[in-house]
């Protein structure tokens, strides 16, 4: 469970590297440092919402009683 969780946020974080390069390279987002941080905001708002949602309480629990649900 912890490991599919580190793996997931390491491609998560590698996917937003990408979509900011992209938009770059694309030349939708002029090459300001303040309008590519705003547009990484974006991938990063909606990890934080997909584990508000999705993410299991981890805190004081065993790790049997995490990986059987």
């Amino acid at each position: 469970m912890r490991a599919r969780g580190s793996g997931l946020s390491a491609g998560a974080t590698k996917a937003g590297g990408v979509f900011i390069l992209a938009t770059v390279v694309m030349a939708i987002a002029a090459p300001s440092v303040r309008i590519t941080a705003a547009l990484g905001v974006i991938p990063l708002a909606l990890a934080m919402a997909a584990l508000i949602a999705f993410g299991p309480e981890t805190r004081h629990k065993q790790l049997e009683s995490i990986t059987t649900t």
